[in-house]
């Protein structure tokens, strides 16, 4: 039993009160079926929104099953709804973007019908209403009539305790109009309908009961028929499970092309825009310009610096464990040799030439060649664009020409790198050594540092061309270094043996030194045994890996046995290289906050012409934790859909824009950090709309009324 006592209902319009019902009384039984008449705003329909916990009374009492209904909440009002309302209304009040059978299907899924006979149910009830044929039709391109039928066979896919109808026939000819009145009268056996209607004939053969209001009162309450009273019981409803919210997010998606595209465009400029943004900040700190290390001059970014944590040699089977490894493109066994400072001469001028001081770079480090090809062998080596014309030079250790080597040029690059191949700079433990270059650093009377070029392999005497004083007695400390030897056989060349130094060892030695200075730039020194012994050991204790991607390189330092520490000159930065890291930062807390913006902006607009559809589905039985969990699940998708386009879009612009591969640049984990916070913005906004919606009544929507 359903009752109202002394229900009254006020509405506020321009600042004016205005009357909607006035102390209704009365009594509505299960197997009923009413016909409620008046004139327009006689108050027929808000009795209706009242009864049907649309609209929420200001005074009386509306009783369900002698249980008052005056404290409920609105999750109160929506499972009242949800277990006892089917609603037929005089604006349809259809989701225009849904055909007729997922309108009609929304229903039996909001109550969790069984998934098997859903479709059967709901195909039974399109038949009966007269709509086969525009089953699969969106309802925006039926007539009023085919919208009106629409909404009776969704009421009754509910399976509703109470049926409430306004005008269902208003839209219909006579002969519809009558099919449908004999379908209420039909569920009305154990239902309680209740019919608004301006044309009392028609529906007068049916109903049980005649109420007419005027002035937002009932006037007129004639019982044609009695029934027996009886309990409404609500209908069996189970809660709205996630395939249920599922099927609602997709159909919205699938159903809303325009407003969907439009969407995805959204996220898929904003998320690529920032994520090229990031990439090419963390790209440019990857240039050697933004970076250096105190030890390391050559940076070129493949290359990675291993030693063995207790300063040990390496091993044969220690090389071999990196070469092995998936990012290791080369091993560059005596590390020292890439920062080792040469000079070359321009073999093709008969004069002196031109001296420039260089390091070395090896062609696996994946330097771009402009002009030419790498080096394929150790007698080959690209040098910088600006030399073009140049076809060999001679390379030397610093400025001693005594250790000279030519090379042939084969290419040019524009990143003023010299580039040799790599057997080149392994050759000190590929090739013989066959001589030894001593170097002795030290001071003349505490006079300004100088070189002593000593040739020989034992105590002994050799040619010092860099002295710069003589007859000075040598301090009792000095340095001493080795270089290598290597023995080549070169076809330009009359000598049987070329030399040039490949790597330096230094020792600090403190003793007695016996030095005679014959004439100017000429010495003796005898080198002590013991020095010479310390010399003569050829060990590997430090190596550079060059990489195959320079992107590779936290994932090989993190790859390494733990007896291994690795250095990446890009893991190196110091104090004033932190604001490119700021910098980097700032950038990318720009484009997030200008895309909550933007998005914040788009989501609006986008669900504003949504209201509609959210209060009908609220009005069938929706609960607000459905309708957010729809949209929820409606934004994740969405969001999950624009992330695959932006990583094509990304890869695109990365690949043909800006010749990098962006999405390594970025990493798996930086891309999904970002994909994360645009799905927080997208949610957060939709969560906004949402709150901002549930605070208004569902009829409230329902007639359009809306704030900006």
């Amino acid at each position: 039993m359903l009752e109202l006592r002394g229900v009254s209902k006020f509405y506020q319009n321009q600042g004016n009160v205005v009357l909607g019902l006035r102390r209704v009384s009365a009594t509505f039984n299960k197997g009923e079926f009413v016909a409620i008449t008046g004139e327009s705003g006689s108050g027929k329909s808000t009795l209706l929104n009242v009864i049907s916990g649309l609209d929420k009374y200001d005074e009386g009492e509306l009783l369900l099953n002698g249980e008052s209904t005056s404290y409920f909440t609105i999750a109160d009002l929506e499972k009242y709804r949800k277990e006892y309302i089917g609603f037929v209304f005089q604006d349809y009040n259809i989701i225009d973007a849904y055909t007729v059978y997922e309108n009609v299907v929304a229903a039996l899924v909001l109550q969790n019908y069984p998934k098997k006979k859903r479709k059967a149910r709901a195909l039974d009830l399109i038949e009966r209403v007269g709509l086969t044929k525009q089953k699969n039709q969106k309802t925006s391109k039926l007539s009023g009539g085919q919208k009106q039928r629409v909404v009776i066979a969704r009421a009754l896919a509910k399976d509703a305790p109470i049926i409430v109808a306004d005008e269902p026939t208003g839209n219909l000819d006579a002969k519809s109009g009558e099919m449908i009145m004999a379908l209420l009268k039909e569920v009305s056996k154990d239902k309680l309908v209740i019919v608004v209607t301006h044309n009392y004939e028609q529906v007068k053969e049916h109903v049980t009961r005649k109420i007419h209001m005027f002035d937002g009162e009932i006037v007129e309450d004639k019982v044609i028929s009695k029934v027996d009273e009886g309990v409404i019981i609500p209908a069996t409803n189970k809660p709205t499970n996630l395939s249920g919210h599922l099927y609602f997010s997709w159909t919205n998606i699938l159903r809303n092309p325009k407003k969907t595209i439009i969407l995805l465009l959204s996220y898929v400029v904003l998320m690529a825009g920032t994520l090229v943004t990031v990439a090419a900040r963390k790209q440019s700190l990857l240039d050697p310009m933004y970076y250096y290390h105190p030890f390391v001059e050559n940076t070129f970014d493949t290359r990675v610096l291993v030693k063995k944590k207790d300063d040990s040699n390496f091993t044969n089977e220690e090389i071999e464990e990196l070469y092995g490894n998936n990012y290791t493109k080369s091993v560059i066994h005596f590390d020292h040799v890439l920062d080792i400072v040469y000079s070359f001469k321009d073999s093709n001028n008969s004069q002196d030439g031109y001296y420039i001081t260089l390091m070395l770079t090896p062609s696996s480090a994946n330097t771009e060649i402009k002009e030419g090809r790498a080096p394929l062998n150790d007698k080959e080596i690209v040098i910088p664009d600006w030399y073009k014309g140049i076809t060999k030079i001679h390379l030397n250790y610093g400025w001693n020409s005594i250790n000279v080597l030519p090379f042939d040029v084969v290419g040019y690059n524009n990143e003023g790198r010299y580039i040799v191949h790599d057997s080149f700079l392994n050759q000190t433990t590929e090739q013989k050594i066959v001589e030894s270059d001593f170097f002795v650093k030290t001071k003349l009377g505490g006079s300004v540092g100088y070189v002593m070029s000593i040739m020989g392999t034992n105590e002994g005497h050799a040619i010092n061309r860099d002295i710069i004083r003589k007859n000075e007695t040598l301090s009792d400390k000095i340095i001493v270094s080795r270089g290598f030897l290597i023995e080549r056989t070169l076809e330009l060349s009359n000598d049987d043996l070329v030399h040039i130094t490949m790597f330096s060892d230094f020792y600090e030695k403190t003793g007695t030194y016996s030095v005679t200075i014959v004439e100017d730039n000429e010495a003796y020194l005898e080198v002590p045994s013991d020095i010479y012994v310390d010399l003569e050991e050829s060990t590997t204790n430090q190596v550079s890996v060059i990489l195959k991607d320079k992107l590779d390189a936290n994932r090989f330092i993190k790859s390494l046995d733990n007896k291994y520490m690795a250095l990446h000159p890009s893991s190196y930065r110091p104090g004033g290289t932190n604001i490119f890291s700021i910098g980097a930062i700032f950038l990318g807390l720009n484009a997030l906050i200008f895309s909550i913006i933007i998005l914040n902006i788009v989501v609006k607009n986008i669900y504003k012409a949504k209201n509609k559809d959210i209060a009908i589905m609220r009005s069938i039985g929706a609960s607000k934790k459905d309708v957010r969990k729809i949209y929820i699940l409606e934004t994740v998708l969405t969001v999950f859909i624009s992330t695959i386009f932006t990583i094509i879009a990304v890869f695109l612009l990365g690949k043909y824009a800006f010749k990098q591969n962006l999405l390594k640049i970025l990493g798996a984990s930086t891309t999904l950090l970002y994909v994360a916070l645009f799905l927080l913005i997208g949610l957060w906004a939709i969560n906004r709309f949402l709150n901002r919606l549930f605070g208004r009544t569902v009829i409230y929507t329902l007639r359009g009324n809306s704030d900006d």
